[in-house]
């Protein structure tokens, strides 16, 4: 409260808007900021239809790693700013643009030059962005401090704490900053979104893509993209991801074996797994951890003689850490759908004391409960409760990345029982909606299922409307 009225015989208090002091920098997620090419755009187009015709004419072969960028020259792809549409890549899922938690940070902020958004070229290897966050971040906070609206309103609230250093990062992002956090002069506090401190077993999905997907040039254009890109290696797991569904065996890790027959590169995984090694020791100063939770997500690899294959499913842990894995009464491990966000599953995104949210992993930046518990955070502290508005579950939503023209695809629904309280809609790359079958419950009893088939190639977004907190959304490709 900064001053007082006179009302009568009242004095009544006039409120003061919530603000910090601090500096902000906000880091995306992959594929969250904008590439460029002699000012030219190569990520970060105006609508999703876009994507597709780009993916289908050419691939996106101007994202893939030239030999002397693998040299380490990065000077011929710029980022040019946070992504100011959706944006998709067959294997790594949709990019949702940062506009609502931009205007929410700002609605705390004491100016909006408190605010850095950090935009970086994500095919690279994290290691490569994060001193380069580390730098731009010191930068930012040198500045905001000498800046006169932050002297201005230290000299209205005298008391207010001195400016120090704050970080909202999604996905990946987090990751960068874990990495530079000992580098980071005056960070405090660090508001985590779906970050995969484990990694995530669809990145293997997606570097394997060249041999999983329904239609094979499809297949081979991913994994053509993705097979040299440093950032994607960065993004796979390091845990005992792999389950071997034939057998008795505990799960294992990722090998080198594995890497080289999906097709990848076994230095740049060896690479990544250093760096993913030196930055598990950094600590995150004043973490909030934000997790999506319901989602139908890949969990592990199913080990099935020699081919491996994404798995919606964890292993379930002992009540005892010593024990390791539960086992039934046969000694076979006790397999339980954790779900997740859609792309990163639990037993990755969790860490410490987690903020659940039921939402896709790209809609964590934009939903509005979302943007709510950030702010909040930043305002409150780290161990306040959440608003009641935010947290909690909700709908989850479950889809195929990609399907062929014709072909009969199911949509899942999980969180609700009962059809007539969900609305489902599938909409193609111009807004329009195309029809869909009813929604059943499952014979399961864990989700409601309706079946859809598509004529037109395309991207279409899956849309569930719960009537309570924001709607949850996935993007299905249409190829053919």
């Amino acid at each position: 409260m900064d001053h007082v009225q006179a009302q009568g015989a009242l004095i009544v208090p006039r409120l003061s808007r919530q603000v910090i002091p601090d500096a902000v920098v906000l880091v995306p997620g992959m594929m969250g900021s904008a590439l460029s090419v002699a000012g030219e755009p190569v990520w970060g187009f105006e609508n999703l239809r876009w994507y597709f015709e780009s993916f289908e004419r050419a691939g996106f072969q101007s994202l893939k790693m030239t030999p002397a960028e693998l040299e380490g020259d990065y000077s011929r792809v710029q980022p040019d700013g946070l992504l100011r549409a959706k944006a998709y890549l067959p294997g790594l899922r949709r990019a949702t643009p940062y506009h609502n938690l931009v205007r929410a940070l700002l609605k705390i902020l004491v100016s909006p030059d408190a605010l850095l958004c950090f935009s970086y070229d994500w095919r690279l290897p994290i290691d490569v962005n994060a001193k380069r966050l580390a730098l731009a971040s010191n930068t930012h906070l040198d500045a905001w401090r000498s800046n006169p609206h932050l002297h201005e309103f230290r000299d209205s609230f005298p008391d207010a704490a001195a400016p120090s250093l704050a970080v909202v990062a999604h996905s990946m992002g987090g990751l960068l900053t874990q990495t530079a956090a000992p580098h980071m002069g005056g960070l405090n506090k660090v508001i985590t979104l779906g970050t995969p401190w484990l990694g995530a077993p669809m990145a293997f999905a997606a570097l394997s893509t060249g041999r999983g997907l329904p239609l094979p040039q499809t297949s081979e254009k991913v994994r053509a993209l993705l097979a040299n890109m440093p950032g994607l290696y960065d993004l796979l797991p390091t845990y005992e991801c792999v389950d071997k569904v034939e057998g008795f065996s505990d799960p294992r890790y990722l090998t080198e074996r594995d890497i080289r027959n999906a097709g990848g590169d076994v230095d740049l995984m060896g690479k990544a797994l250093d760096a993913s090694r030196r930055r598990a020791k950094n600590v995150v100063p004043g973490h909030v951890n934000i997790v999506g939770i319901m989602q139908d997500t890949v969990q592990l690899l199913a080990e099935r003689g020699h081919r491996i294959s994404p798995a919606h499913y964890s292993l379930k842990k002992g009540h005892d850490p010593q024990e390791g894995y539960a086992r039934d009464r046969q000694g076979l491990l006790v397999r339980v759908d954790e779900l997740g966000d859609g792309t990163v599953p639990l037993s990755s995104s969790e860490r410490g004391f987690n903020n659940p949210l039921s939402q896709q992993h790209d809609a964590l930046v934009s939903a509005k409960e979302a943007c709510q518990v950030v702010t909040h955070k930043l305002v409150h502290g780290d161990r306040a409760p959440l608003p009641t508005s935010a947290g909690g579950f909700g709908i989850g939503l479950g889809a195929p990345d990609i399907v062929s023209v014709g072909e009969r695809w199911q949509v899942k629904i999980f969180g609700v029982d009962d059809p007539t309280a969900v609305t489902l809609r599938i909409v193609n790359d111009l807004g329009d909606e195309v029809p869909c079958g009813e929604l059943w419950p499952r014979t399961t009893g864990d989700h409601l299922s309706a079946p859809v088939t598509v004529e037109l190639p395309g991207l279409y977004e899956v849309i569930v409307d719960g009537g309570g907190q924001s709607e949850v959304s996935q993007v299905v490709m249409v190829d053919g």
